[in-house]
C-alpha cells in the first residue's frame, strides 16, 4: 500500500518561545490561542517549549503539551520573563517532541537553538521563525544581555 499523501498525515508542531511569559501580553495571547486551537482538534500534536522556573511538562489537552525548561529570570520577578539558560535541555525537549514543523519565536535566543537542533533531527523538520518583537530595538540590547547572563549556545 502506498504511503498516505503528506496532507493526510498527522503532524507534530513544536514552538520554542523564549519570549513567552505567563503574565505577558501579546505573545502570551498568541501562544494561548495556538494552545486553544490545537486543543480543539484530534489530528495533530502540539508542543510549546518555554523558559520556566523549573522543569515541568503540562498536558493541556490530548496531544497538546507545554514543556518548561529552566530559565533565568530577567527582571527579578519570578512570574515574569525568563530566558533559556540551559541550551542542552531545550535541545532534549525538541528531540523528544519529534517535530515535523519547528518554529522559533525570535531570532536571537530560540532561533539559534531551533536551527542547531533541527540539524540533528531525522527527518529534518520544516523550520520557521516568527518575529514577535521590534527587531531594530531588540537587536541593540541582545549582545549586552547575553554577556550579562553568560549564555552560550
Amino acid at each position: 500500500m502506498p504511503p498516505a499523501p503528506p496532507s493526510a498525515r498527522a503532524l507534530t508542531f513544536c514552538d520554542v518561545a523564549t519570549l513567552y511569559c505567563p503574565t505577558g501580553g501579546g505573545i502570551r495571547t498568541y501562544y494561548q490561542a495556538k494552545l486553544a486551537w490545537f486543543s480543539t482538534q484530534q489530528r495533530h500534536r502540539y508542543v510549546l517549549i518555554v523558559p520556566g522556573a523549573s522543569a515541568r511538562h503540562t498536558d493541556v489537552a490530548s496531544g497538546v503539551t507545554v514543556v518548561e525548561v529552566p530559565g533565568r529570570c530577567v527582571n527579578g520577578r519570578e512570574d515574569s520573563y525568563r530566558l533559556f539558560s540551559r541550551p542542552a535541555e531545550v535541545r532534549r525537549a525538541i528531540r523528544a517532541a519529534t517535530p515535523d514543523v519547528l518554529e522559533a519565536g525570535d531570532t536571537w535566543w530560540s532561533g539559534p537553538l531551533v536551527r542547531w537542533s533541527a540539524r540533528t533531527l531525522h527527518p529534518r523538520p520544516l523550520v520557521s521563525v516568527i518575529l514577535h518583537a521590534d527587531t531594530h530595538r531588540s537587536e541593540e540590547h541582545t549582545s549586552e544581555l547575553q554577556s550579562r547572563l553568560h549564555l552560550v549556545c
